[in-house]
């Protein structure tokens, strides 16, 4: 609410306000009249026409460093037995391409969110 007129009561559904030290508190019916009847052109406020898309390059480019990093820590770094040792519940002999499948998939997204 603004700070130079407030009402006397929050609770009171009243129209007499007490103004700010200084301040008028008078209405016209002339201004209440214009604020409500005067149509005035509206500039689109859609991001879309404003030129906004969901698509940013350097949020793309970023996710893209987070999912590489994630793919190179899979494939270097992280602990794994031998594909000989054990036995995958997803039946598939190598492992590491299981693994891979997720990451390839979601660079492939993110190329063509790029692309538009």
């Amino acid at each position: 609410m603004d700070a130079a007129v407030m009402p006397k009561d929050m609770n009171e559904a009243s129209t007499s306000y007490e103004p700010a030290a200084g301040r008028s508190a008078s209405i016209t019916t002339s201004m209440i009249g214009a604020a409500v009847s005067s149509p005035t052109p509206r500039r689109s406020t859609s991001p879309a026409a404003a030129g906004w898309t969901m698509t940013d390059p350097v949020g793309i480019g970023y996710i893209r460093t987070l999912v590489e990093g994630a793919r190179e820590y899979v494939r270097h770094t992280a602990v794994r037995r031998s594909d000989q040792l054990t036995t995958h519940h997803h039946g598939e002999a190598d492992h590491l391409a299981w693994l891979d499948r997720p990451f390839a998939e979601a660079l492939r997204a993110l190329e063509e969110r790029g692309r538009g």
